[in-house]
């Protein structure tokens, strides 16, 4: 398979880098809360329940990573 790359003008970049941003961190605020009301509920007796939490709490630490290593990135191109 043949894929062609091509350059990005600087506006795209910078709106695909924050609705990439503001994604993330809707995502982040979502879990967030779902980890709240697991807690607050006292939902986590049940195993399922258990399972669910863990994974909503594996996917908010990768958003995170996510996030603060693309602002790393874009704060190093501007170096």
């Amino acid at each position: 398979m043949y894929v062609e790359t091509k350059d990005m003008s600087l506006g795209n970049r910078h709106a695909l880098f924050t609705l990439t941003t503001v994604g993330c961190i809707l995502s982040i605020a979502c879990l967030l809360m779902t980890l709240i009301a697991y807690v607050y509920l006292n939902m986590l007796g049940n195993e399922k329940i258990l399972i669910h939490f863990n994974l909503s709490l594996a996917l908010m630490m990768s958003q995170l990573v996510f996030v603060s290593a693309s602002d790393a990135h874009r704060n190093q191109e501007n170096l």
